[in-house]
């Protein structure tokens, strides 16, 4: 999700949508006939990726126009934030045998879109890129299906940056990270939402609040907010810390699946019609497939520890984390 003005951009599982949230039951608005996942804006322009493609529309053109910035070069793009002109990139991939979540870097100003490589993820998850103010210092969730889950943080200052761990054993699996001054707020896989203060000599983590399915998350003035997914639907709500109160702005069709991670069973909602779907390792091999309805689940005990990708024909593609 991303906020431009009073307006809060956001997928579903079929389409791209706004609303104004500002508004107490706000109604949606269709942006694009496309799924538009990890948005992000620089000015006017929204930044997205589709699969492997990062694009762009300009939001105050009536329609927008769709415009690719990236087509090669990366694999699996999940995560997106800028600094200045330059747009870095979270990208999962497979590397010499090994799966892998890289940091990549394009510059918007330029005409070449080729994406520079940054770091090699430290862990196979790296998630939730957020940038601290207006610094240099790039944080990021990192994990493995055997490791603990931590936050680190490189300076982009430096010509090759060293990731430096900047608190560890999150008691969750990290989704996502926004910063709020010196607070970072972290939401887990465990229903929580926490938050640290990065200037602390050892920080750690102090709870904010429990919410079902916590995901995406986006400060913005006074408060935080939460794009969640639960067994039922897609839901966003807002959060501040001067009142304590969670105030509900939408719900949504968003196509969701849990328990992310998972050991046995995968349940996927939000799909309208009986869907196709094959799962995928990072090297694109494909380790099953099947139809499945909404509600329904997918067996995946028997598959190796690691990420993998459950993409529904004609509609999309969702990572997950097999333990």
């Amino acid at each position: 999700m991303a906020i431009h003005g009073n307006e809060l951009y956001f997928p579903t599982h079929t389409q791209t949508l706004k609303i104004d949230h500002t508004q107490t039951n706000p109604s949606s608005v269709l942006v694009l006939e496309e799924v538009a996942e990890n948005l992000v804006f620089h000015g006017d322009d929204l930044y997205f990726n589709a699969g492997s493609t990062i694009s762009k529309i300009t939001v105050t053109d009536q329609p927008p126009t769709i415009v690719d910035v990236v087509t090669s070069g990366l694999n699996s793009p999940n995560y997106l934030a800028f600094k200045g002109d330059v747009l870095y990139i979270a990208d999962d991939r497979f590397e010499n045998g090994m799966e892998v979540s890289d940091i990549f870097k394009i510059d918007v100003s330029g005409s070449d879109t080729t994406p520079t490589h940054v770091i090699d993820g430290p862990d196979v998850g790296l998630q939730g890129l957020a940038f601290h103010g207006d610094g240099d210092e790039l944080y990021f969730t990192s994990f493995s299906p055997d490791a603990n889950s931590r936050i680190m943080k490189i300076d982009v200052s430096q010509a090759s940056p060293t990731p430096t761990e900047v608190i560890s054993g999150l008691t969750g699996l990290p989704h996502d990270i926004a910063f709020d001054e010196n607070d970072l707020y972290i939401s887990l896989s465990n229903n929580k939402i926490v938050k640290i203060d990065v200037t602390a000599d050892s920080p750690t983590t102090t709870d904010v609040l429990s919410i079902v399915g916590p995901y995406k998350l986006l400060v913005d003035g006074s408060y935080l907010y939460i794009g969640s997914l639960d067994s039922e639907t897609g839901y966003f709500t807002k959060y501040t810390d001067a009142t304590l109160s969670l105030e509900p702005i939408t719900q949504t069709n968003a196509l969701r699946i849990y328990p992310n991670p998972v050991q046995e069973e995968l349940q996927v909602l939000g799909i309208t019609n009986t869907q196709h779907y094959t799962l995928y390792n990072l090297l694109g091999v494909a380790s099953g497939q099947g139809t499945i309805a909404n509600g329904g689940s997918v067996t995946v005990s028997d598959l190796p520890k690691g990420l993998y990708f459950l993409k529904l024909e004609g509609v999309q593609t969702l990572k997950f984390i097999k333990e």
